[in-house]
């Protein structure tokens, strides 16, 4: 076999016993049968890309700064068959914000859609593991078209006798990635980027489609929203403005010239991180969390990017934003008020009065 495993990720330093519990696990889950090698690989795929995720997530956490500690549950749990109440979540996480602390448990989830479901006797050994430990259960979700994490009490996770169906625009309310972790966004201004001008230096030669000639880059600049060439970018802010850029080309007979600008959207730290990891990756090249996430720091830095961002206002950046989730968990609802200062409403009790 070559050093492409037909899991679909290239084999890295020190992961055979990694790539060895993915393939037990699977076979364990088919109850050791080989008899259809496509049901087998499919299912290592799934393994090994549910652990890709768990890594990534907690790679991000740490990234972020108030996550001082997160552990990969082991969930080869011994347990009692009669004893089936209990469903081990995949982290264990610690934040802290100051002399504040919380810890809490994580689900981590991945979805191809805009929904995520689970079935009720899931959430609920979800939830008796959680309480076990006295410990507040919450739901990682990154749908992979939209690229980023949200973190979400599992309290709001209500379970019918069918299940629960999680959708996007109504987590994303609740996301608890800044409150908690310190994620922010950031919206760009519109039009700062990079320039390229290619002169022509060559005679023009004929082609069935036109003409090719020789051209010579003499121009490749960074420039803020009003067009005033940039010296001495960062690595923070060239992620930033890279992580939202358009493409736009003007070809004459003599000259080329791309530019690829921010388009005013909105972007995560997060998304700026990956951002940075992929600019020297190929194509379609998965990023390896186990393997970086040791150096994210010497890539870009939040606390860096951060103070970056607040200092290109009004020429690279028009806005920074720290979201509130519109229900305060339980368990934060005293002594955290958050990495940006902000004191959180506490939701009506049931005299109707409200706390700061």
């Amino acid at each position: 076999m070559s050093d492409e495993v037909r899991t679909g990720r290239p084999m890295l330093p020190f992961s055979t016993t990694r790539a060895a519990h993915a393939v037990a696990q699977a076979a364990e889950s088919l109850g050791w049968d080989f008899s259809d090698p496509d049901a087998f690989l499919k299912r290592i795929q799934h393994v090994e890309y549910g652990l890709s995720a768990e890594i990534e997530f907690a790679a991000i956490l740490r990234w972020l700064g108030l996550c001082k500690f997160v552990h990969r549950l082991n969930d080869d749990a011994l347990t009692d068959p009669q004893f089936g109440e209990l469903e081990v979540p995949d982290l264990f996480a610690v934040f802290t914000h100051g002399e504040e602390r919380r810890s809490v448990l994580i689900e981590v989830k991945t979805t191809e859609g805009m929904s995520l479901h689970f079935t009720k006797p899931y959430i609920e050994r979800l939830r008796a593991y959680a309480a076990l430990l006295s410990q507040p259960l919450l739901i990682a979700w990154r749908p992979r078209n939209i690229g980023f994490w949200i973190l979400l009490d599992a309290d709001l996770v209500v379970a019918g006798d069918e299940g629960c169906t999680v959708r996007f625009d109504d987590a994303i309310k609740n996301d608890l990635m800044c409150l908690l972790a310190g994620d922010y966004s950031i919206i760009p201004m519109q039009g700062a980027g990079l320039r390229f001008v290619a002169d022509r230096i060559g005679e023009k030669e004929p082609t069935e489609d036109g003409f090719q000639a020789v051209f010579q880059i003499t121009e490749a600049t960074f420039h803020d929203a009003t067009g005033n060439r940039m010296s001495d970018v960062s690595n923070e802010l060239s992620a930033l403005i890279l992580s939202t850029l358009t493409h736009d080309e003007e070809v004459t007979d003599d000259r080329m010239v791309k530019s690829f600008t921010t388009h005013g959207g909105l972007t995560r730290a997060q998304l700026v991180l990956r951002t940075a990891i992929t600019f020297s990756m190929d194509e379609g090249e998965r990023i390896h969390w186990k393997a970086v996430s040791a150096s994210l720091g010497s890539i870009i830095k939040a606390a860096d990017l951060l103070a970056e961002a607040q200092g290109a206002f009004g020429t690279c950046v028009e806005y920074v934003i720290y979201q509130q989730p519109q229900v305060l968990p339980a368990f934060l609802v005293t002594g955290w008020t958050g990495p940006f200062g902000v004191r959180h409403r506490v939701p009506a009790d049931d005299t109707g009065e409200r706390g700061a």
